[in-house]
Order: structure tokens, then sequence, then C-alpha cells
């Protein structure tokens, strides 16, 4: 729990208040986060996010979709019922893919603008709080990406697009203080925002949006930072090709990784781990990956990681990234793992586009039951991996045979 608490004293564990996005753009106080206005906020985007007509947002909104208002009155039971079936249509996957398809999209164009967004949407110093600034632009997004199929065509234009509109001298148009926020104000002030950014945005014919084909960076990003407290589930690799004069497949590495899928398949029936490819752990890789290939490594957000990519692997192969993706899913496809498991990390593969670098993450699913590889079983060891000795077989057998939490 301590590396996972939020701290505001720059400790050297927990997660500083700081670099969370709501503080770190300024939409949010830092007491805002700790009393959880972050996920009140969430809240009422998801709801105008899946509910047209707009409703108002409000303390009394938030109580009726969570059912906890009085059960005479109708008007909240019938909000509450609307909202449940408009998930079980769209699908709750669906719905948190798409809301976070937009944050992603929406935070890289934050991040061209090199500023705050209070600094460059409202023009203000921080210190206040703006989270209906947020809620607008984001459902102006929203609305354009998902409900009307576009993308960002130019996101420094969309960055541009945004600077000031939420100034007094602005488009924007939003009350301040407290209340309910009403829907016809939103739907007034959403438009606005969509009429200003709309030709920053162009035609999507469905790729944005295939998550199948390419994963989300905000994704990755939770896997990343969730590694500092789950290393037993999580590894990564720079690339599968060696770093030396000549630049060839590493079976030694290759072998590796099959035993760590192996290791965190066997973590449990209740544990789900990832394998990266792509991000290294070590700096010497880092400098050995920019003298070799020329690339500078991305910082991860939390700066814990060097994202390397593996596109400069596609290109040393002479290949495009689509068919050094298709060569390392089908090694996947017919390694040695035990089939079952083989099966699941086969279809549990995914590129992801983290700021320019293509990575490939891999998913991997427990089994029912321990996973052999080459008739040898393996565990984790805090981040490693070894082999387990046969007369230890059914301490792992049992790990599958508790009841599930």
């Amino acid at each position: 729990m301590p590396k996972l608490s939020i701290n505001n004293r720059h400790l050297a564990y927990g997660v500083d208040v700081d670099n969370i996005f709501w503080v770190q753009q300024a939409i949010l106080r830092r007491i805002d986060v700790r009393s959880s206005l972050d996920e009140q906020l969430i809240l009422d985007i998801l709801v105008d996010c899946l509910i047209d007509p707009l409703v108002s947002s409000g303390t009394y909104t938030r109580d009726s979709v969570y059912g906890s208002v009085d059960g005479n009155d109708t008007a909240p039971a019938a909000l509450e019922r609307r909202l449940s079936e408009r998930i079980d249509i769209y699908g709750e996957p669906n719905v948190r893919d798409d809301f976070s398809l937009v944050y992603e999209e929406l935070r890289a164009v934050l991040d061209v603008a090199g500023d705050k967004f209070v600094k460059h949407v409202v023009g203000r110093s921080p210190g206040g709080r703006y989270p209906r600034y947020f809620q607008a632009v984001f459902l102006a997004f929203w609305e354009l990406i998902i409900r009307e199929n576009m993308r960002v065509s130019a996101r420094s234009e969309a960055a541009f697009k945004l600077r000031g509109i939420g100034t007094a001298r602005g488009q924007l148009n939003i009350p301040g203080g407290g209340g309910d926020w009403t829907a016809e104000d939103k739907r007034k002030n959403i438009d606005v925002a969509k009429g200003a950014i709309r030709d920053a945005f162009e035609a999507d014919p469905g790729s944005l949006r295939d998550a199948a084909q390419f994963g989300l960076a905000s994704h990755l990003e939770r896997i990343l930072q969730n590694s500092v407290t789950e290393q037993s589930l999580f590894e990564t690799k720079q690339g599968l090709l060696t770093l030396g004069a000549t630049r060839k497949f590493d079976e030694a590495s290759w072998e590796k990784i099959l035993r760590s899928i192996t290791a965190i398949a066997n973590m449990g029936p209740d544990h789900t781990g990832y394998l990266v490819i792509g991000v290294a752990d070590d700096e010497k890789d880092v400098r050995r990956v920019h003298q070799m290939d020329g690339i500078d490594p991305v910082k991860s957000r939390s700066s814990r990681f060097d994202v390397v990519g593996i596109g400069r692997e596609a290109a040393v192969r002479g290949e495009i990234l689509k068919k050094y993706f298709d060569w390392v899913s089908d090694k996947l496809a017919g390694s040695d793992l035990a089939p079952d498991l083989r099966r699941r990390v086969a279809s549990g593969i995914s590129l992801v586009d983290y700021h320019g670098r293509a990575v490939i993450l891999v998913e991997i699913t427990p089994s029912p039951e321990p996973s052999f590889y080459k008739n040898v079983m393996y565990e984790r060891s805090g981040s490693g991996v070894r082999a387990v000795e046969q007369t230890d077989y059914m301490r792992l057998f049992r790990r599958f045979t508790r009841p599930r939490t």
C-alpha cells in the first residue's frame, strides 16, 4: 500500500500527487484528488458519453445513477435503468476502450500544446478548479471521434484551436461556482468546442478504434505503473535481435522469454501478467540501442522505463512493422509453450503505439492448471525465473485448486 498510496510530500514511496494527470494539468487541486473529485468528474463524463440527450451534471444525477436516492422518486430510477441498459448494449469493454481512446488522444494533444490544460485552454494560473472546461473539451473529442467516426489529423492544429477558448474573451461560456451544470448549457459549450477543433479532424476509416489491431498507450502506461508492485507478473525485453556486430535473432533470449511466460502463467488462476517487447530496463541496453540503431528512448510518464520500440528491428530485417509483428506472433503460436497457454498467449498479443514507438504487448492469462515448458515447471522468484523441483510440484498445483478470490 505505501507504493500505491497518494502522497504530496515528495516521499520516496507512493504516487506523487503532482504527477497525477488532474493535478499535473491543474484541472483539479491536490485536495480535490484526495477527496475523489477525479472519480466524480469521470462519472459525469461517462454519463454524458452514454446518455443522449444530455442530462444535468450534479449531485442528484450522480446519486440517481448509483441508485442512492429516494425509492419513491421514479425519475432517478428511470435514469439508472436507462444508463444500465445503455452499458449493456454498448458493452462494458467497449465503454472502457472508447473512453481510454479519447482520453489518450486528448492527452496527446495537450502534450503537443506544451502547457498545462488550465493555462492553455482556460488562460488561468494553477490553483483553482476547472473540471467543467475539461468535461466540455473531452465531450467534444468524444463526439467527433466516437459518434462521428473522425480522428485528429494534426495534433498541433488541434492544440492551436484549443488555445484560449476558455478565457474571458474565449468562445466557451461556462458558469463558475457550485450547483448543477444544466444539460442546455453543457450542450452549448460542447458544440462550441467541437466547432473550434473540427478543422483539425478528418474522417476515420475505422483503424483508430480497432484496439485489436493497435492497442492504447494509456493501457500500456497502467501496466508499466503497476509493475512497481507486481514485478512477478511483468517482464520487459528491449527487443528480439542481438545488439552485437551481427544483428540476429537472439535464441537464448527467446528461450528466457518462453520460460518467463510459463512462470508468469503459473502464478495462479487469479493473476494476469504481461510481457512487453520494446522496453529497455538496462541503461547499457539503452546506450547500445542508440549506438546501433540511432534511437533515443521515450521515457514512460513515470520515468521508470525507456521505451525503445521494435520498429528499429523491423528496419534491420528490411521489413515493414506489420510484417515484423506477424513474424513475432507466428513464433509465439509455433513455440514449445504448453498448448493451452500457447493458444491464449498467441491471441493476446497486440501492438501499442507509445508516443511514436511501436511496442509489442503480450497478455499472459492464467491457465486452469500449472504449465510446463519442455517438461520443466517454472515459477517466478521476484522478477526472475526458477525451475521447480519435482518434489515441489504439489505446491504449485495447490495454487490452482484453492477457491478463487
